[in-house]
Formats: C-alpha cells, structure tokens, sequence
C-alpha cells in the first residue's frame, strides 16, 4: 500500500475528476428557468447538432507552438474580455447570488481531511488562499462590470457520493451562489444535482454524452473532452497506428456502474466493432470492497492469460486498473497495453505502475501530459503567467514533503486549475451583461468560441451554444519507467492533431 499511497497525491491532482460515476438517481425536474427569448424547456443551451465538429490544433503540431497558448490570444485565440462596465445602466440584484455590487462564484473543492484520511502528507496551501490571487486580481481591474466577485467556497469528499450531493445543496440553497466552479474531483451525481438545482456550472471533470445532454442539459460545461469521444479518438488512433488489427484478441475492463456500463455498451463495444475490432473477454469491477476489486481482478487476468488475450484496453480509473496489473504482475501475465484520459490512464497518476507491465505503453491524451516543466509548471506562456499572479501576491509553491525538490503537487494543480477557470468565469460573466441571469452567463459561455486565456490543463478549448465540453485535440503519448522528476512518466511522442 506504500506505494499506492505515494500516488494518491498524484490521485487528487489529476485522477479524482475522472474516476467512474456512481449510482445515477437525480433528473432535471419541471421547474424551468426562463432563457433569453423567454422559452422556458430546462434545457441551458442549443441542440446537440453540432456536437461532433471540432477545431484543433493541426496534426503534428507541439503544444509550445500552438499560437492559442499564448496568454494574450494571439494567433486567433481568444483572450480576457474588455472590462467594460456597460454606459449608465443602473446595477440592480438580477438573479440568485447577484446583488448591485457583488456577484458570488462559488467553488468547490477536496476536505483537506481527504488526503491525511488517505495517509498522503499534504504541504501545500488552503483553497482559499491559493484562489485569492486570482479574485482580487479580476476585483482589482473593477470586477464584473463593477461588480466584486465574492467566493463562496464549499469543501467535499470525492470518494462519496452522498457527500458531494449534500455539497451541491450547500451552494445552491445555502450559500445561494450565481456559478460554481467544479473542481479537483467533484463528479457524477454531485454534478447532477448542480444542473437539478440549476447552478450554471464550469467542471473540469467529463461525463458521458448521454450524462452531458440528457441529463444536465446544458447547466454544466466542461473544461475537457466528454467522454464518449475521448474513447471514439482513442479507437481511432488504435486503428489508424496498427496497435490493433482484426486479428488482434482483445479484452477490455471496466467499472460496473450505470454511466461507464452505458459507454461501454453503447459506444465502446459498438465503435469497436464498427472499426473491425472485436472485444474476446471482459473484466469488470464492482465498487462493493477492495477484497471484491482484488478478487475481481485475480479471475481477470487469469481469464485473460488462459484465453491469449494481446491487447488490454482499460476503461476504468488507474486505482482500480492498478490492481489488474499487480495481479497479472504476480501470474506472469505480461500483455500489450494502450490507454487514454479515461480514469487519468494517460497522466502521471500511473508512475507507480511496474515496469514490467507498464513500459513503452502509449496512448491518446487531450492534456498536456509530456508538456516540458520551468520554475515547476508547465512551460507554456498561459501556466507562466498563472504563477506570475501567484508571486506577485506574494505567495510561492510550497515543497512536496516526500521530496522537496518538487513542488506540492495538489497545490500546484489547484493554482493551475483556480486559475484557469476563474479567468474563464470572468470573461464569460462579463460578457452576460450589466444584470446577468444565469441564462446570459451560460450564453455567453456558449459564444466564447475559441479559449486561450490562461489555458493550462489542455490546448485552446472550444465553447460552442450547442457544445457542453470544450478539449478538441489529442496528441500521442508513451510511458517510461524511472521518471520521478518533474517532467513526469508520458512523454509526446506525436503533436496535436484534431479529435472527433
């Protein structure tokens, strides 16, 4: 468990936001929030027409050169609206969480309990410390058409599910919030409930199409490819590179709860087969115990090795998929592997994984996973800038207190991650007009078009009224073993290129 203690730090920087959904109970309801041109159907945004076009980096192209990660919007991209406060129009209290001089954005984020709870020494700042920077900046610049934004932080734990429902209520009902800003692993039902409760929300996590459209129905916006499309990108490459064939056997694993089991039979299975692959066996994870997970995975691999299986194609959270490699470690069990953003398979989460098993795996990420590190963050301009705000205010990143020559790995994910979709909430709130409604503010995020500002997490995003996730592109990765150091275990092995 040593081991798999030393990663859950990683766990709740990059993995918590994609682990499987849990049981799904919550529907929008008939209390309707009128849009713009007064129709009033629940539904926060346009049809789902569009949702496969894309715009992307091209084919080949290194993150550092994608114009749009230039902070200031060069080549296209879209930088910080111009904070203009509107002529003489009078500010009056427009919606829920709007009063004439304030406008409140709540945030949501992991107890600190969570990761002592998990034996992980956490060394890094309070949320709200670390978010300040950022707030008093955009108050600073006059706010939100003069307007100061006031955070309404509510803590919650990832791994429960009744936790971060009651989590959602505190910021719809108590804390009576205009926005919230989902982040570092707040997920499935939590998620729902916000779009129930009809809290526009900005995630940095992904659902499924279905989970997407159908159920939260435009009221959460996603900082990340869903994940139908990441796994239809994922198949595509599988394809295209020749890691699979039609004579390749193939066994796929995955977690058994409502949202993954539909991606599974819905669009996995079928995509597979319509590309000419076909799945041979399954393993499948309940959530019930470690002993059943462990026990599951032991008549997997055995499954597996007895049936010749070559390729393994995970669709599952890499806590669980850890499991499935210790046991086929233990059998001598050694297949192929490929992976993807799906349960963070493609981040540094996995730089536990044993070499035996897990060297030379490449896969398909829309992160920048691979990205060179300076001054402990990725070496793009808009991650340079976000820590420009952070110094300036005085704080620098605390020491990982397992190796300091490293930073505190939580504290610099949620520095990147507070910064990136504060930006985001603020040009899109001002944009919503001198009185915004929640309705104008999810319009306005619709009408962005393309996002550049301050973009650390993946390549510019793309905001469309009838598109709910925003990451396009994708770019090859490979995993190598003895690669504790700040530039990670992935590296790009192939540019960006266009997704689905």
């Amino acid at each position: 468990m040593t081991r798999l203690r030393r990663a859950l730090v990683v766990v709740l920087a990059l993995a918590l936001a994609a682990m499987a959904a849990s049981c799904s109970t919550y529907r929008l309801g008939d209390r309707n929030l009128a849009s713009a041109d007064g129709s009033a159907d629940g539904r926060a945004g346009g049809s789902r027409s569009g949702a496969g076009d894309v715009v992307s980096t091209d084919p080949g192209v290194d993150p550092s050169a994608i114009p749009g990660l230039d902070p200031s919007g060069g080549g296209g991209g879209r930088g910080p609206a111009a904070n203009v406060v509107g002529g003489d129009a009078e500010r009056v209290a427009s919606d829920r969480g709007v009063t004439p001089d304030t406008i409140t954005l709540g945030i949501l984020t992991p107890n600190e309990e969570l990761a002592a709870d998990l034996g992980v020494t956490y060394n890094g700042r309070k949320i709200e410390e670390i978010a300040q920077p950022f707030i008093d900046e955009i108050n600073d610049q006059g706010g939100i058409n003069g307007r100061r934004v006031v955070p309404a932080f509510t803590r919650f734990n990832p791994a429960s599910a009744d936790n971060m429902l009651a989590a959602c209520v505190n910021q719809a009902e108590d804390r009576k919030v205009f926005a919230s800003l989902a982040l570092l692993g707040f997920y499935g039902e939590g998620e729902v409930c916000l779009a129930n409760k009809q809290v526009p929300t900005i995630s940095s996590s992904n659902s499924s199409e279905f989970t997407l459209y159908e159920r939260e129905k435009g009221w959460v916006r996603q900082t990340t490819m869903n994940k139908d499309r990441t796994l239809r990108n994922w198949i595509d490459w599988i394809v295209q590179s020749g890691t699979a064939t039609p004579d390749t056997r193939i066994g796929l694993v995955y977690t058994d709860v409502p949202e993954d089991r539909q991606v599974v039979q819905e669009t996995v299975v079928p995509y597979l087969k319509e590309k000419g692959l076909n799945v041979a066996e399954t393993a499948v994870f309940t959530l019930s115990s470690i002993d059943a997970m462990v026990a599951e995975a032991q008549r997997g691999t055995f499954r597996f090795k007895a049936n010749d299986i070559q390729l393994v194609l995970p669709v599952t959270n890499f806590l669980q998929f850890f499991l499935f490699i210790q046991q086929a470690d233990l059998i001598g069990y050694v297949p192929r592997y490929t992976v993807t953003d799906f349960g963070a398979m493609a981040t540094d989460a996995t730089a536990f994984y044993p070499p035996t098993q897990w060297e030379g795996v490449m896969g398909t990420t829309s992160t920048l996973a691979g990205q060179p590190k300076r001054n402990d963050i990725a070496d793009t301009p808009a991650a340079q800038d976000c820590l420009r705000v952070y110094n300036e205010a005085g704080l620098t990143l605390n020491r990982n207190a397992e190796d300091p020559r490293l930073p505190d790995t939580i504290e610099v994910a949620g520095m990147q991650s507070l910064c990136q979709h504060i930006a985001l909430f603020a040009d899109a709130a001002r944009r919503a007009g001198v009185n915004p409604t929640r309705q104008s503010f999810l319009d306005a995020i619709g009408n962005t078009g393309t996002w550049s500002h301050r973009v650390v997490e993946t390549p510019p995003l793309d905001f469309r009224p009838d598109r709910y996730d925003s990451a396009d592109s994708f770019a090859v990765v490979r995993w190598q073993s003895r690669c504790y150091g700040q530039d990670g275990c992935y590296r790009r092995v192939e540019g960006f290129r266009p997704g689905r």
